[in-house]
């Protein structure tokens, strides 16, 4: 026959038992995670292993060539930059805001953008341009001209889609500023909105649009240059190991530069 101390001795055993449970499964279950997310961090390829460039369809030096594949001066410069440190190379073609999340993650190793705070806060970035180029606020004569960024608060603007123009657009995008900002798929669709009324000015750089002007051959059209912009090698993760990639990368490219068959072609 059990006494009042056996049953109580025994019930405690019990919930001592049940509250262990979920203790079990909970580090159970942290354990098993734990890899997973180690596994998403971005990190520098191993020696031999690929390396992925990733940059924007940015004409003429960034294009899609006619197989679907990236080409143009950039890419073959990246791609001979990753063979010279002895890595594979893998070329992919993405928006800008897409590299970045890309760079989070780890499916890009390195870009050549502008440099900005936000990039700054998750890349290892270099210091020696590797190009640069001029961000231009595209317009009919008919609208004043713009001298820099801060004109265009306030103004209507059409962007890029895809495009942030070095912490322009975040500068733009404040609630203060009162401009709108609306966004066109193509250049050609941003020229061709402009041109009808549907905004003042059409952001783009200098490089690229050029090629966008050539085909409408509107001498109605004029742009200004609001600020110059140095393209950078950015690259994740952003630790002593990122950078040190970065710094080799950037060595690499610049001494590419002084050949003949990787001079920067005219934008």
């Amino acid at each position: 026959m059990c006494d009042l101390y056996s049953i109580s001795d025994f019930f405690s055993y019990v919930s001592r038992l049940v509250l262990r449970i979920p203790i079990k499964f909970a580090f159970a279950i942290l354990s098993l995670s734990l890899p997973a997310v180690a596994f998403s961090e971005s990190s520098v390829p191993a020696p031999g292993g690929e390396m992925v460039f990733g940059f924007a369809e940015y004409p003429p030096v960034g294009i899609t060539n006619k197989q679907g594949n990236p080409d143009g001066y950039l890419f073959q410069l990246a791609e001979a930059a990753i063979k010279k440190l002895g890595y594979k190379p893998r070329l992919r073609i993405l928006p800008t805001t897409r590299i970045e999340e890309s760079l989070k993650d780890g499916t890009v190793n390195f870009t050549i953008l502008g440099n900005s705070p936000k990039r700054a806060a998750f890349c290892a970035v270099g210091t020696v341009p590797i190009f640069v180029d001029e961000l231009r606020a595209i317009h009919l004569n008919s609208v004043p001209n713009i001298k820099n960024v801060e004109d265009l608060a306030g103004k209507r603007i059409i962007r890029l889609a895809g495009y942030g123009y070095g912490g322009v657009l975040d500068f733009l995008s404040n609630k203060e500023t009162k401009t709108k900002v609306e966004e066109a798929s193509t250049r050609e669709a941003g020229l061709e909105m402009m041109i009808n009324g549907r905004a003042d000015y059409f952001m783009d750089y200098a490089g690229p649009v050029s090629t966008a002007l050539d085909k409408i051959n509107n001498q109605n059209i004029r742009g200004e240059t609001v600020y110059k912009l140095d393209f950078v090698v950015l690259g994740a993760p952003k630790t002593a190991e990122g950078q040190k990639m970065v710094e080799q990368l950037e060595k690499a490219l610049k001494e590419l530069q002084t050949l003949p068959q990787y001079k920067m072609p005219k934008m």
